[in-house]
């Protein structure tokens, strides 16, 4: 081959086809590709000046957004925002806060911190992490509106305000700054609308009347994009069911469903449908078919579940929605399974609050105790209630629940049930609120064991121990309420409640102390009430000369309030116990003919019987049988009448001992006779009234301990008269009846010494020892903790030696 010319070509040139050989780049590619026509030439040439100018202008705005601290400006970081480009913005918001921390550019530093913040919350996973944000983005955006927004920013500004404001739960200042940028004239005045549509459904107390106002101006916007659209629909069909406006959330949700048929729209079909289904059952509807409502809720709750593939909220709304039906339908078995089961998977949610709160308030009409056990799982849950965002039930609607619950513990009397739920419900109640619940509820739990204890007489006497022991928690509550309350209108009125409740528990001296703070504290209202139960309670507690001062304060500035009336009784009760009856008549008679009273008057009535029962301490028994008689004769029911009737009969057997000691002294057969006729008139009207007294307390099935004493001393008392008549063999009989009666108690010692004394007078000396020994058999009998001193004079010494004695005649 050596003939052969060289090739032009380098000798390690790769072969055509190589996959090894380079391939040309971009410019050579183009510039064969143009030079086969003069019009791709031109093509080109515009094509590359085009990228050269594009360059250079990402070049100077990259320059301009890099530059140095002192070339940073606020319109820089605000056209940085507004391509996007947060880091940037964030970068250059720094820069002015070190150039100028305080300067004209600090209302727009803040304004985009804002900005940035509410950015930074759109794409938080975490609810608490983007309330978090949206809670700093409200606090630099409302300093920025204080300081001035950046200017053509201010309406923006101020939505954006109301946004953060609203997803940070704080409602009200929320509203108040998106109503402001509408009035602004923000241009996207359908997402205002929406905004404040979300804010009135989503607070504390639901306003869905003024969320479907919004909505429908929302609506009325003719720049509402689609999506927006879709959103008001089925925002205004929810707002529309849960305000009982059945056709008008049917429509809605048809309309919605119509406009994107998606399970959002399913959901609210079916939420319209279990709404008017709900609606049928409670108002008992005959003419609505409530099966094939039921029928087509639950279809529609199930499709709504089946598109949502992603199981979101709409899924735990069907779900929630689909055990009201089976409630509804009166299946509850099944109801409660979906409950349940709702609850344990999603117990956080708004559908699961709800699933629990229903779990309960089913369980406790079932008379299921663990009622209480779904209601505590409600409360765990609502333990920060700012977290809590209403989708199914308002935070208000839940505190409803909750309230409802307990006042139906409390009409059942079911007051510990009432009491546990009452402890556990701060939060979501306020601690007022819990402690007036827990307030009320054991003051009612002490008006219903007073009302046992009166009607089991002295069987009842532990029932009124637990009732004292309720009323006196009742107003340590109360007492905490007012302290809740301090700088309260309410916190008088937690006082009085207080006052009132230890009076009714007996706890005199914690009552005394808070009517004198009442009366520091309020020196108008209840002041002659306050002076009347602070003069009782002193007197309760033996000071009689502190309970005069409160008596006597009351009649001094309040001489005319109803008040005053009581004061004089009690007053009067008071200057009995320091031995000045005196003082009391003087204020009895003045109730009775100085003031205005009538006998139609309880004071009036009181102050009579008062007034009879001072006569016969005071042994001016005459006076007090007229006085006791008039006051029977008035008011023949009234419950002091069989005490007055008792004291009648004993003030006739104590008025007969004058005629006795005047047939002693009696010196004629006329006068001896006079004597004896008027003493056994008074004694034969004692006889009559203490069987009478005896009578009725017998025929009572409810007796008190003052009723069995009472009875007691009727008993000793008539077989008294008997002897006094000279009636032995009667008198025998009565005394033998008070001995069956009470064989194994002391006094039984007294009637057989009794009997023994009228055998005596009938000449029947054997059986007149015989009852002595028969007394001594049963002093011998009683064990040796009987109680002497309470029913006799003598102590079991002096019993055994007296009837030693009396055993020797």
């Amino acid at each position: 081959m050596a003939n052969e010319e060289p090739n032009d070509a380098p000798n390690d040139a790769p072969a055509e086809g190589d996959p090894a050989a380079p391939r040309p780049n971009l410019l050579t590619r183009l510039r064969e590709w143009s030079s086969t026509s003069g019009h791709r030439k031109l093509i080109v040439s515009i094509g590359l000046s085009a990228a050269a100018l594009v360059t250079v202008a990402l070049w100077l705005v990259t320059a301009d957004i890099a530059a140095g601290p002192e070339d940073a400006t606020i319109e820089q970081a605000l056209a940085a925002l507004d391509i996007g480009d947060e880091e940037a913005a964030r970068s250059l918001v720094g820069r002015l806060q070190q150039q100028s921390p305080d300067g004209d550019t600090y209302g727009g530093q803040l304004y985009l911190l804002g900005a940035l913040k509410i950015r930074h919350a759109e794409r938080q996973w975490s609810p608490e992490r983007a309330r978090t944000e949206y809670y700093v983005a409200s606090r630099y955006l409302n300093e920025a509106r204080s300081v001035g927004f950046p200017e053509g920013r201010e309406t923006l500004g101020l939505y954006l305000l109301g946004r953060a404001l609203i997803e940070s739960r704080q409602f009200d200042a929320g509203i108040e700054a998106t109503i402001a940028a509408i009035a602004a004239g923000d241009r996207g005045a359908a997402r205002s609308h929406l905004l404040l549509a979300r804010a009135h459904r989503e607070s504390p107390r639901a306003r869905h009347d003024e969320a479907i106002r919004e909505i429908q101006r929302a609506l009325e916007d003719p720049q509402i994009t689609a999506e927006q659209r879709t959103e008001a629909l089925l925002m205004i069909a929810d707002s529309a069911a849960k305000a009982g406006l059945l056709d008008d959330a049917d429509r809605y949700a048809a309309e919605a469903a119509k406009d994107s048929p998606d399970a959002e729209s399913w959901l609210m079909t079916g939420q319209a449908l279990a709404t008017r289904l709900a609606a049928a059952v409670r108002d008992n509807k005959a003419d609505v078919d409530t099966a094939t409502l039921a029928q087509q809720a639950t279809v529609a709750l199930e499709r709504a579940r089946r598109l949502d593939k992603l199981a979101t909220g709409v899924s735990r709304r069907s779900e929630y929605l689909l055990g009201l039906v089976s409630e509804l339908k009166g299946d509850e078995a099944l109801a409660l399974r979906q409950y349940a089961e709702l609850r344990r998977k999603h117990g956080s949610s708004s559908p699961g609050v709800a699933a629990a709160l229903a779990e309960g308030d089913l369980l406790r009409r079932q008379g299921d105790p663990s009622a209480l056990e779904a209601y505590r799982r409600v409360l765990d849950t609502l333990d920060e209630p700012s977290r809590y965002r209403g989708t199914v039930l308002s935070l208000e609607e839940v505190r409803q629940r909750l309230r409802e619950a307990h006042l139906n513990y409390l009409t059942a009397n079911q007051f510990a049930d009432a009491q546990t739920l009452a402890d556990r419900l701060a939060p979501p109640l306020t601690r007022s609120e819990q402690l007036a619940l827990r307030a009320e509820t054991l003051r009612r739990w002490g008006d219903w064991l007073e009302e046992r204890a009166i009607q089991e007489g002295r069987r009842g006497a532990p029932l009124r121990s637990e009732s004292r022991l309720r009323y006196r928690e009742a107003a340590v509550a109360y007492e905490q309420l007012a302290e809740s309350r301090y700088a309260e209108r309410e916190f008088i009125d937690d006082l009085w409640d207080a006052s009132e409740a230890y009076l009714q528990g007996q706890s005199f001296a914690d009552a005394a102390r808070v009517l004198e703070r009442y009366l520091r504290s309020e020196p108008q209202l209840r002041n002659a009430s306050a002076l009347l139960k602070l003069g009782q309670a002193h007197l309760a507690l033996g000071e009689s000369a502190a309970a005069l001062n409160a008596f006597n304060e009351c009649l001094e500035f309040h001489p005319d309030d109803a008040a005053s009336y009581n004061a004089r009784i009690d007053a009067a009760n008071a200057h009995l116990n320091r031995n000045d009856p005196e003082a009391a008549e003087r204020l009895l008679n003045e109730n009775l003919m100085g003031t205005a009273m009538t006998p139609a008057s309880p004071e009036w009535r009181d102050s009579k019987f008062a007034l009879g029962r001072l006569y016969a301490r005071q042994n001016r028994y005459l006076e007090a049988i007229d006085c006791l008689s008039e006051a029977v004769d008035r008011y023949p029911d009234d419950p002091q009448s069989r005490t007055a009737l008792y004291l009648i009969a004993e003030s006739h057997r104590h008025a007969a001992a004058e005629p006795l000691a005047r047939l002693a002294a009696a010196n004629t057969v006329n006068e001896r006779e006079r004597a004896r006729a008027d003493a056994n008139d008074h004694l034969e009207r004692a006889l009559n009234l203490y069987a009478e007294v005896q009578n009725e307390i017998t025929l009572t099935s409810a007796e008190d301990d003052l009723d069995r004493a009472t009875l007691r001393n009727c008993y000793m008392m008539r077989a008294s008269v008997l002897f006094e008549m000279g009636r032995y063999d009667e008198a025998i009989e009565a005394y033998s009846n008070v001995t069956t009666l009470y064989q194994n108690e002391p006094f039984s010692l007294v009637t057989l010494v009794q009997i023994s004394h009228c055998r005596r007078r009938l000449q029947d000396n054997v059986r007149a020892r015989g009852a002595i020994e028969q007394a001594r058999m049963l002093l011998a009998r009683l064990p040796p903790e009987a109680e002497f001193a309470n029913s006799t004079n003598l102590t079991r010494t002096e019993w055994d030696r007296l009837l030693s004695e009396l055993m020797l005649f």
